[in-house]
């Protein structure tokens, strides 16, 4: 294929295939002339995981965003502030690399990974008997909505 044909990687000004080389034809993606139906034919299947399994990879997954958390506070931490990080942050000035890295620290660790974190640890740890028993709460709580709408009903 000539050169101006080639995809451009509109950063470095050069053909991508250039800059990465080809991919090879095992990476799962079709090549040339061959269908995205032959891949996945050939694909081989995901493995297979117990639900004990899952719950201990996910169980692991949330240690290790615990672990992302100390190592995001521990740079959050070192990171000095800029000295006007008040004017910045109330939009008097503009934003500098420190508060944007400082800010991006606080979000990630106060409202972003808290809220993964527990889902990933109460799915490690749910079992089908905790699952039954909230399940009887929600339709306990939906026929109980419903019998105060049909009182209420009535009462009209």
């Amino acid at each position: 294929m000539p050169n101006a044909q080639r995809p451009m990687d509109p950063c470095q000004h050069e053909p991508v295939a250039a800059a990465v080389g080809p991919l090879p034809p095992d990476q799962g993606l079709a090549t040339a002339g061959e269908p995205p139906a032959a891949v996945a034919r050939d694909a081989p299947p995901a493995p297979v995981l117990t639900v004990d399994a899952a719950q201990a990879a996910l169980a692991d997954a949330a240690r290790e965003l615990r672990a992302v958390v100390g190592r995001l506070q521990q740079v959050h931490a070192g990171l000095p502030p800029p000295g006007d990080l008040d004017d910045r942050l109330e939009d008097r000035k503009p934003y500098d690399v420190a508060t944007d890295v400082l800010t991006a620290i606080e979000g990630v660790t106060r409202d972003l990974l808290p809220s993964a974190i527990e889902l990933l640890e109460t799915a490690a740890h749910v079992t089908d008997a905790d699952l039954a028993q909230e399940h009887r709460r929600r339709v306990a709580g939906r026929r109980q909505i419903k019998r105060t709408q049909r009182l209420a009903t009535r009462a009209l």
